[in-house]
């Protein structure tokens, strides 16, 4: 209940930076404006051939009646539901991946307004290239994985909708909050994934349900467009915590 709260609590403190810095959280905003644009495109494609699915279904079946609308139904809102969450799922692999230098903009500002000096990391810009590749595959390759959990989970009757729901939320708020802190994480000498994985340690509940509320954000009208440099300042203020850096006269 502790990380609960305080994960509600960093989510309302980060939407304050809206009113505090909004042309910063603008350029935030960005790549989710870009990327917003498209799954808009993918969900809205989805309602109008929603009918035509289940159509197809019924086809599928033979089964005529009652029983074949009502199985047919379920399973037309298995795939708007489905979808809408592959939606947000790509909305944030696209986001991360074309978002990068906007969110390194954004973490920067906000360390350089609280006075906070990043750490002089050594590293190549051939070795920043390759991790930011490594990482984009990995965040591909993560959202994948959670398709396939989210497709089994929808294959139960009735429950399995809301278990794949919740599945993706939890699942995708995890990678939120590891991808997200990357920029700032390696700005403190953390690079290497495993060792992003293992400086939350002492915030991961709180960082993993940050994630997962934010993931909840993104589904409602305009949430990914505000939400998405709002879960930039929670995970740079994530990591600040993970690894004990505070600003000037203030904590982290």
């Amino acid at each position: 209940m502790d990380s609960a709260r305080e994960a509600i609590r960093l989510v309302l403190v980060s939407f304050r930076a809206w009113l505090t810095d909004p042309k910063v959280m603008l350029v935030g905003a960005l790549p989710a404006l870009l990327s917003g644009v498209l799954i808009a495109a993918l969900i809205v494609t989805l309602l109008v051939v929603s009918p035509s699915v289940e159509d197809l279904i019924l086809d599928a079946t033979g089964l005529d009646g009652t029983l074949g609308r009502t199985l047919s139904a379920l399973l037309t809102v298995l795939v708007i539901v489905g979808g809408s969450v592959v939606a947000v799922l790509m909305f944030t692999t696209i986001a991360l991946i074309i978002g990068q230098p906007f969110f390194e903009y954004l973490s920067r500002h906000l360390d350089e307004r609280d006075g906070i000096e990043a750490v002089n990391v050594d590293e190549a810009w051939t070795g920043s290239l390759s991790r930011g590749m490594v990482e984009g595959l990995v965040t591909l390759a993560t959202s994948l994985g959670i398709l396939a959990v989210t497709a089994l989970l929808g294959l139960i009757p009735v429950a399995g909708t809301v278990a794949a729901f919740l599945a993706s939320a939890v699942l995708g708020g995890r990678m939120l909050a590891l991808e997200l802190t990357a920029y700032p994480m390696a700005c403190r000498g953390v690079i290497a994934r495993r060792d992003r994985i293992t400086a939350l340690r002492p915030v991961r509940a709180t960082a993993y349900l940050f994630g997962t509320f934010i993931f909840l954000i993104f589904l409602l009208p305009l949430g990914t467009l505000l939400a998405m440099p709002v879960a930039v300042v929670g995970a740079n203020t994530l990591s600040r915590r993970a690894i004990g850096v505070r600003a000037e006269g203030a904590a982290a």
